[in-house]
């Protein structure tokens, strides 16, 4: 069980039954490694953080270039973030996700 199927197994969690309604230890139940995943991830919060820090990272990156003239720096930045969008594994869960959690 490595720290990536743990987030993917919440993000997908999530997706389907809403951030509430998932506890850590049906995270834990998928992989049958209750402890591997305390070892990762201490609280729901800290797998919630994690999940959501590149959307985070990302959303910051468009305020800035938004805030600064077009130069060849911001253009890079703009595709590296595009990029970072399409290359994301099971895009719909991270909609659903996002959705649920968003209200």
């Amino acid at each position: 069980m490595t720290r990536a199927r743990i987030l993917d197994a919440a993000r997908d969690m999530f997706a389907e039954k809403g951030y509430e309604k998932v506890s850590l230890r049906e995270i834990a139940e998928v992989w049958h490694h209750q402890g591997r995943l305390y070892y990762y991830f201490p609280t729901k919060e800290s797998i919630f953080e994690s999940l959501m820090k590149p959307f985070f990272e990302m959303h910051q990156v468009v305020f800035e270039l938004l805030e600064t003239p077009p130069n060849m720096e911001s253009w890079r930045r703009l595709i590296s973030f595009l990029d970072w969008i399409l290359t994301q594994r099971n895009c719909s869960s991270w909609c659903r996700a996002i959705r649920h959690l968003t209200g």
